[in-house]
């Protein structure tokens, strides 16, 4: 399977999360509303409102905000297009796209609606790929790669949950 979904949702009130450890799964979480400091090695940031990060699955880091309302998706998998798209690279920074809160919404109802495991790795994986099309658009030259390999290995005609957002 290119994708397992491990879970996917939000938290209007995050509490302080600290994973020093590596964690077996890849990670989207972006901030809803207030905003929190962000840890990842040396690395401190703030995000706000419209941010958001995505951490590969060695990558340990922290979180801490006040009234930080977060979204995330997490999955395993996938390893070669997360090469593909990211490198050598261990977290990305974003803007969150406009479809962000529908799509993840979807794949959360899809989720929880007792789809069988290829059902949810289709939806999972069309659901990675949009958000890394959006978040790379105009990152580097790693983009035209990134699309280019979309493009070839997930045809949009064979997928029904397609919703509609180009490359």
């Amino acid at each position: 399977l290119p994708i397992i979904l491990h879970t996917v949702g939000e938290s209007p009130h995050q509490n302080a999360v600290s994973r020093s450890e590596r964690i077996k799964w890849n990670q989207f979480i972006w901030v809803k509303d207030g905003s929190g400091t962000f840890r990842s090695g040396d690395d401190t940031f703030l995000l706000e409102k419209g941010q958001g990060i995505f951490l590969r699955n060695s990558v340990s880091h922290s979180y801490e905000g006040k009234n930080l309302h977060t979204g995330w998706c997490t999955f395993s998998c996938a390893e070669n297009l997360l090469n593909y798209v990211m490198g050598d690279k261990k977290y990305v920074v974003f803007s969150v796209p406009e479809f962000l809160d529908a799509e993840t919404e979807n794949l959360r109802s899809l989720a929880q609606s007792g789809a069988d495991t290829l059902e949810l790795s289709a939806a999972a994986y069309t659901y990675v790929t949009e958000l890394f099309a959006a978040i790379t658009k105009n990152a580097d030259p790693i983009i035209s790669r990134s699309r280019k390999f979309m493009k070839k290995n997930f045809s949009k005609s064979h997928n029904p949950y397609f919703s509609g957002n180009s490359f």
